[in-house]
């Protein structure tokens, strides 16, 4: 999901998040949190913001998690020239209220994309990963804040389907399940003869 079209008034931007990229200094510095637009998370990420450009190596593969922080380690810098690029220009530096929550330090430096034109968004959501049904943390700007500060406004049911196997969101089970081939299993992760599976020789009660 990407941010909300240029033409939207500037108080209406929006940005909701498909995941969150966690990058970890190699030297004891405070983390970067990269709001990602998704649906797949770059191999690496090169951050050009706080002056000296830093590039970032993914730690796991496989589709973005709902709700699920995708570590990156410091990398070598001429790794960069293949990587995604966070500027300054493409990305607003802000801070969270609960950030802490959120991304497991307060002091994490958070990055938002900007909107196709530049501008700043007004509204983020961001996945939170429950034991239940999937949920977006939804935070919008301090108008009475001079920095670029957001807070929390709500907690809000995530729309779509939430895969019990790799995690990824879909808008409805099918076909996503057939992308993990089980043989004969149109639902991934049930068994033969469980409520939720259906086999070409299985009838469900």
């Amino acid at each position: 999901m990407s941010a909300a079209p240029a033409t939207t008034p500037a108080e209406e931007l929006c940005f909701d998040a498909a995941g969150v990229a966690l990058l970890m200094p190699a030297a004891s510095a405070p983390e970067i949190a990269v709001l990602l637009s998704g649906p797949e998370a770059p191999f690496g990420i090169a951050v050009e913001v706080f002056g000296r450009p830093e590039s970032y190596l993914r730690m796991r593969q496989g589709p973005i998690v709902h709700g699920m922080l995708e570590p990156y380690r410091q990398g070598r810098d001429a790794d960069a020239d293949t990587f995604a690029r966070v500027t300054a220009t493409s990305h607003e530096l802000v801070r969270l209220a609960g950030a802490g929550r959120l991304f497991g330090a307060g002091d994490t430096a958070v990055l938002v994309p900007r909107s196709a034109d530049g501008r700043t968004v007004r509204r983020i959501s961001v996945p939170l990963n429950p034991i239940g049904s999937p949920r977006r943390a939804v935070l919008h700007r301090a108008h009475s804040s001079a920095e670029a500060l957001y807070e929390l406004l709500d907690e809000v049911d995530d729309p779509g389907w939430v895969c019990p196997v790799c995690g990824r969101v879909s808008a409805n089970p099918e076909p996503h399940t057939a992308e993990h081939g089980v043989p004969g299993h149109l639902i991934a992760g049930m068994l033969p003869g469980e409520r939720l599976d259906q086999t070409s020789n299985y009838s469900t009660p």
